[in-house]
């Protein structure tokens, strides 16, 4: 299983790699996992430009950021356990 993790590398690669072939046969949840790729690609995105490219985010960027990764981890694990729920965090 650690192998397929490292060769589906990054966000994108988990999507790409494992995520959206798995749901193949779950019309519901390919859906929901086409849907979240693109957030996933805003995500993804925002984290590069920071980590490999040095840019830094003024607050409401960074409260956008961390508003649009909590509702995609929301999303996403709810496919798997409707009980989860990641809090919104007060600043």
């Amino acid at each position: 299983m650690g192998s397929l993790l490292l060769w589906a590398n990054g966000l994108i690669g988990k999507f790409d790699r494992l995520l959206l072939p798995l749901s193949a046969d779950d019309d519901v949840k390919h859906e929901v996992f086409k849907m979240l790729h693109g957030r996933a690609r805003t995500i993804n995105n925002k984290r590069n430009s920071i980590v490999h490219r040095g840019e830094f985010c003024n607050p409401d960027e960074a409260h956008e950021i961390i508003e649009v990764t909590r509702k995609f981890i929301n999303q996403l694990v709810r496919n798997y356990d409707k009980t989860f729920r990641l809090e919104k965090v007060e600043t």
